[in-house]
């Protein structure tokens, strides 16, 4: 019993990591700075800036995309979403990305800067 107990665990554990090697990332760019998951940058003097969420690293045929925010993005089916940010705003991109083989993927980052006020 304890045999089976222990390989049970393993084969679960096997699966939770290699299930998450595989999962979609969402890029935040703001200026020249991007990151994975979430963006805060300094740009000196800019009130403004361009930016942008951006899904990366689908391992399997994408269906759709679903954005969620910021609320400029919740028209968008594509697998990026540019915009103007506004300095000392946080923006929130939420995305929910289906596959073709009926699975989904939900992906959430943040993008802020500051313009050195």
């Amino acid at each position: 019993m304890k045999k089976l107990l222990i390989l049970s665990a393993l084969v679960l554990s096997a699966s939770a990591l290699s299930s998450s090697a595989f999962a979609a990332d969402l890029r935040c760019t703001v200026g020249g700075d991007s990151q994975i998951g979430d963006c805060d940058a300094m740009i000196w003097g800019k009130r403004t800036a361009p930016a942008s969420f951006k899904v990366e690293n689908t391992v399997k045929p994408v269906s759709q995309y679903l954005w969620q925010s910021p609320s400029v993005c919740k028209t968008k089916t594509t697998y990026n979403c540019s915009f103007t940010a506004t300095a000392m705003a946080t923006y929130t991109g939420s995305v929910l990305v289906l596959y073709t083989d009926g699975t989904y993927e939900s992906l959430t980052g943040t993008l802020r800067y500051e313009d050195g006020r």
